[in-house]
């Protein structure tokens, strides 16, 4: 009987013992789990807070992205308005350039017009001994080549004799298109010719005094019709009397002078003494 109680007793202590074990384990396990759970959260709210932390940075950055590529539409804007501007300037600066190319041709066209003129009036006056002044004026308005053009055809004159000059008056293009050309020729046989432009109007005129010249001529030239801005009145002779020659010259200065007061300076007449030359048809 003893032995069994002991027996009895010894169980007992080992089923506690057991017990006690089993309620560790079941402690240490619950501990474990615990441990377990509370790592398991830590780690998704880590994994929350990373993700989230993910987001923000994502959102970060496409907001960096997008001030970015604002910043590089505004710097393309920007860049696209400099080159058009540049562009802008440049083609201003081209225009410019060609206006001043354009002021510096009409500006050299003038003085060489200039140049022209007064080198007309200069042979005008060399060549026909008539005012350059009023040769000039009455061609201040012509045309730069049509300029070029008479200068050219009055250079013809020079070194040339009265008969020569005549004759190249009467075919002288340019200078016919400004000017008119008169004439009043005193032949040999004392006889008087009066030629308008390519028209003779008067011929075998006798005169016995510079009165008689002006009235028998002065009407033949008032018949005529309106003359350009300039008149060149010619007057040569051939084997004249000197007396006729002179009342032909008198006649000629009373003549310029009816017609200056007549016409008021809206026309200009210059008389051409050619002296001696031959009669030409």
């Amino acid at each position: 009987m003893k032995r069994r109680r002991r027996i009895i007793l010894q169980l007992t202590s080992l089923l506690d013992l057991l017990l006690m074990v089993i309620f560790a384990q079941y402690i240490g396990l619950q501990e474990a789990s615990r441990l377990l759970v509370r790592n398991e959260q830590a780690k998704r709210r880590q994994a929350e807070q990373a993700q989230a932390d993910t987001e923000v940075a994502r959102g970060e950055a496409f907001d960096k992205l997008r001030e970015l590529a604002s910043a590089l539409s505004i710097s393309e804007q920007r860049r696209g308005d400099q080159s058009a501007k540049l562009q802008e300037l440049t083609t201003e600066n081209l225009l410019l350039r060609e206006k001043a190319g354009v002021i510096e041709q009409i500006e050299q066209a003038r003085r060489k017009a200039a140049q022209d003129l007064q080198a007309v009036g200069e042979l005008a006056r060399d060549s026909l001994d008539v005012n350059a002044e009023s040769v000039r004026l009455a061609l201040a308005d012509v045309p730069a080549d049509d300029l070029a053009r008479l200068l050219a055809e009055l250079r013809q004159l020079k070194d040339k004799g009265p008969t020569e000059i005549i004759q190249y008056l009467r075919e002288a293009a340019e200078l016919r298109k400004r000017a008119d050309i008169w004439e009043v020729h005193v032949a040999a046989d004392d006889s008087i010719r009066v030629r308008v432009k390519d028209r003779v109007v008067g011929e075998a005129i006798f005169v016995t005094s510079q009165d008689d010249f002006l009235k028998q001529v002065l009407p033949l030239l008032r018949r005529q019709e309106e003359p350009k801005s300039l008149v060149i009145l010619l007057v040569s002779w051939s084997d004249a009397r000197l007396d006729t020659r002179s009342h032909v010259l008198a006649g000629v200065g009373q003549i310029v002078q009816v017609l200056d007061a007549q016409w008021k300076k809206a026309k200009r007449i210059e008389t051409a003494v050619m002296g001696f030359a031959k009669e030409l048809p």
